[in-house]
């Protein structure tokens, strides 16, 4: 009895295997057709619904776009804040990206109501931070990337100002040779790191003096390290 039970059990699973391989082949030959029938109406100038592009709604385009506004104030605030120089590279190109979006929505009406309201959203959000001109006009001006680059050049200094700050004054607290040599190195690959960015942003006066500091840093760095 028992072998009668165990081919039966085969014969069973064996007919669902074709049943479920039959079922795969029908739905791949479902979707052909209907990728095919897509590119025949796109042809046509008709597309079938679910092959349209979706539409934003009116309400999710406005919360969408508020919420874009508040994105980019937070990644202004961290790059006017952070003494991280690999955060504020990395928000610059966030900020980048949301500049992007929001300039294709820039001349709409609702834009600047957005963004006072953004703003207000912003300011109780966080109600410990200053909401500062630099990103006020930023925010309203999506368009105009110099105005980020500016900003993202004289915020790249401050940091640089900072970190040259702390470790000048470990390094005149220690008496360990290789402990000064790896504060100078770290002063150098900062300062190098910095140059980099400045030199991606153009060739004018403003980002040269930017760059000259930079490089200035780096250089000075370089020989008080080689004379430690």
């Amino acid at each position: 009895m028992g072998m009668f039970d165990n081919q039966a059990f085969y014969y069973i699973s064996s007919m669902e295997i074709i049943v479920v391989l039959f079922m795969i082949i029908g739905l791949i030959a479902f979707i052909v057709w209907q990728i095919k029938r897509a590119i025949r109406m796109k042809r046509a100038g008709t597309l079938p619904p679910m092959f349209r592009p979706i539409e934003l709604k009116p309400s999710n385009k406005i919360s969408s776009l508020k919420g874009m506004q508040i994105q980019l104030l937070e990644s202004l605030e961290i790059i006017q804040t952070s003494k991280n120089i690999d955060i504020i590279i990395g928000r610059y190109n966030f900020s980048q990206d949301l500049m992007a979006m929001l300039t294709i929505s820039y001349n709409d009406p609702i834009y600047n109501k957005q963004f006072y309201i953004a703003a207000e959203e912003y300011k109780q959000m966080y109600f410990d931070k200053i909401l500062t001109s630099n990103q006020t006009f930023i925010c309203k001006h999506p368009s105009d990337r110099k105005l980020l680059d500016n900003f993202y050049c004289d915020n790249l200094i401050r940091a640089l100002r900072v970190n040259l700050a702390i470790h000048n004054e470990a390094i005149s607290g220690m008496k360990q040779k290789n402990a000064i040599v790896n504060r100078y190195t770290k002063i150098m690959e900062i300062s190098n790191m910095v140059l980099n960015e400045l030199s991606k942003l153009g060739n004018d006066e403003f980002t040269k003096e930017h760059r000259d500091f930079a490089r200035y840093t780096m250089n000075q760095a370089s020989t008080k390290k080689h004379f430690v």
